[in-house]
């Protein structure tokens, strides 16, 4: 997350973090998954797409502006996600690898044959 709030200064059209859950935190999961809110406000994301039980906690206090997508869990069809992203978007992809997110990134590279 502060490599999106470093590239403030280029240009970009939003900087949209994808976020899954973080596994193995144990009892402290949901408060560590609700303090991202405040590390994703100070790095100006613009929008946040969020996958996961756990993420719905942080989702859930986001600013209502910065809210673009919450899934339970990666879809399987990668389009609806796709289908959210502009083209000058700066994406950052982050979670557990049991998330699956890395799947996205696959996606992206097939339909895009850029990155």
């Amino acid at each position: 997350i502060k490599t999106l709030a470093k590239l403030q200064k280029l240009n970009f059209g939003r900087k949209v973090l994808i976020i899954g859950d973080m596994l193995e935190l144990g009892s402290m999961a949901k408060t560590y998954h609700q303090q991202l809110a405040e590390v994703i406000k100070l790095a100006n994301i613009s929008k946040v797409i969020a996958i996961g039980d756990l993420m719905k906690n942080l989702y859930d206090i986001l600013p209502i502006e910065m809210k673009l997508k919450y899934y339970t869990k990666l879809p399987d069809n990668l389009d609806v996600i796709l289908n959210e992203l502009a083209h000058d978007d700066l994406i950052l992809i982050k979670s557990s690898k049991a998330i699956g997110t890395h799947k996205i990134i696959d996606y992206i590279k097939e339909q895009s044959n850029v990155i």
